[in-house]
């Protein structure tokens, strides 16, 4: 599942890097846990002007 949402992220958007985190990156995930993923893009915006959401 991890590769699939990957592949689709990067072919859609092309990150400049794709960061898991939470308890699948732990090691912890249960069967009903979700992914948490943070996808860095590329800007050419000055930092202040950046969308942190």
């Amino acid at each position: 599942m991890l590769s699939e949402v990957v592949s689709r992220i990067v072919s859609a958007v092309e990150p400049e890097r794709i960061v898991l985190f939470g308890s699948q990156a732990e090691g912890t995930a249960g069967e009903d846990s979700d992914l948490d993923i943070l996808v860095v893009m590329r800007s050419d915006l000055p930092r202040s002007r950046r969308a942190v959401a």
